[in-house]
């Protein structure tokens, strides 16, 4: 009986600890440390819905040196922002969309680019990386 009560505490403990770690509903993607790949050549689509779900963090991968353009798109023409970083966190580019669009580009060398896609409001958005 003793050990039941034990075991069924920790169940419960690990599944609040695992709830406070990964966030509330489905924000998985809510920090850099949580961030998602995307392929180069690749387009994801996602929504953002604030206040629980503010920012949607991504990585790319780039293997050699070239121009790397980020591409974003939302629905309705709502607003967003997307900040670029490198592998330290370093800013390296940054924008909001004009009329639910916007392009960034820049030349990077090869190395992990982390990318931050942000708004203030709900948001339905597809992004690109090229």
């Amino acid at each position: 009986m003793q050990r039941r009560a034990i075991a069924v505490l920790v169940a419960l403990l690990g599944l609040t600890w695992s709830g406070q770690i990964m966030g509330k509903g489905r924000d998985a993607d809510g920090s850099r440390m949580q961030a998602r790949e995307q392929k180069l050549g690749a387009s994801v689509s996602d929504r953002l819905a604030p206040p629980a779900d503010a920012v949607d963090w991504r990585y790319v991968r780039v293997t050699k040196d070239q121009d790397l353009e980020i591409r974003l798109t939302t629905k309705g023409d709502r607003a967003a922002r997307v900040q670029v970083t490198n592998a330290v966190g370093k800013p390296i580019m940054e924008g909001a969309t004009q009329k639910g669009q916007l392009t960034l580009t820049r030349r990077v060398d090869p190395g992990l680019y982390y990318f931050a896609v942000s708004a203030t409001a709900p948001v339905e958005y597809s992004i690109s990386v090229r």
